[in-house]
């Protein structure tokens, strides 16, 4: 009985360590690295448009970008009449005709 107690305090202590590891992942993780991408996207589409992009502007996007994203997107693609951002890696930025 003993050594059964013992297999299945380590089968639920695995089970809770993946379920906290996938939940940090979902909730946190993957966050950061889609903040990190609509981030390079924004500062690409200000170089681009001749607007002056320095550490304290690429910070507060990030930050911006984050909170809109960590506990989960509420938008499947996001774009504006320069940029537009569909998933990691897969953005589009634009020359702006005002400019």
């Amino acid at each position: 009985m003993e050594s059964f107690l013992v297999l299945m305090g380590i089968g639920f202590t695995t089970l809770l360590l993946a379920v906290v590891i996938y939940l940090m992942w979902i909730l946190f993780l993957w966050p950061f690295v889609e903040a990190v991408s609509l981030t390079r996207m924004s500062l690409a589409y200000r170089r681009l448009n001749a607007h002056k992009t320095g550490a304290a502007t690429a910070v507060k996007l990030f930050v911006m970008w984050y909170g809109e994203t960590v506990f989960g997107r509420r938008f499947y693609a996001i774009h504006s009449r320069g940029w537009r951002w569909e998933a990691v890696g897969k953005w589009w930025v634009y020359k702006d005709e005002h400019c």
